[in-house]
């Protein structure tokens, strides 16, 4: 029994080590995942009263989902070539409004990154960036994205009003 309970303290260890490697620069409370396979469905309350759910079921994969006043909308949906899902909040472009990221492990060198965001006057996140990196990210909050690789040198680039990146010299 105590094996057993060794077991599952390090597969949460190694599982929440992960998560904190791919998306740098982000308090643990503003960020959740789940990893292939997980039972867990675990909920981000957002700064603006909505939550945040990730879960992962083998039919339709990974599955990222919004809820405000009892409504629900589908951000991430039937994700399945991926090992790890993690979804965090935090204002990237520094204008005071909080982003949503979500970030989808494929292989242990390679992320794809969705970022949502609420335009001017708008009630509802809408996509606003899409990227592919390479082993982790982060957001330093001026409007920029780091991208590392496994050698851990980072490029970094700056996002454009559209949501495109543009490499900084």
């Amino acid at each position: 029994m105590k094996l057993l309970l060794f077991a599952a303290a390090v597969v949460c260890v190694a599982s929440s080590v992960t998560a904190q490697e791919i998306i740098r620069g982000i308090p643990a409370h503003q960020t959740v995942s789940v990893v292939k396979k997980s039972s867990r469905t675990p909920t981000l309350h957002l700064h603006d009263g909505s939550l945040l759910t990730v879960s992962y079921r083998e039919t339709p994969g990974f599955r990222v989902v919004w809820t405000k006043n009892a409504k629900t909308f589908v951000l991430a949906d039937s994700i399945t070539h991926a090992l790890m899902v993690q979804a965090a909040e935090t204002d990237i472009d520094g204008d005071g409004k909080r982003e949503i990221i979500i970030i989808k492990k494929i292989t242990d060198d390679n992320l794809e990154a969705t970022v949502f965001r609420k335009p001017e006057f708008e009630t509802y996140y809408q996509l606003w960036s899409t990227f592919t990196g390479v082993a982790a990210v982060e957001f330093p909050g001026d409007n920029t994205v780091k991208i590392y690789d496994l050698n851990d040198k980072a490029g970094h680039y700056r996002f454009d009003r559209n949501g495109k990146l543009v490499a900084l010299p």
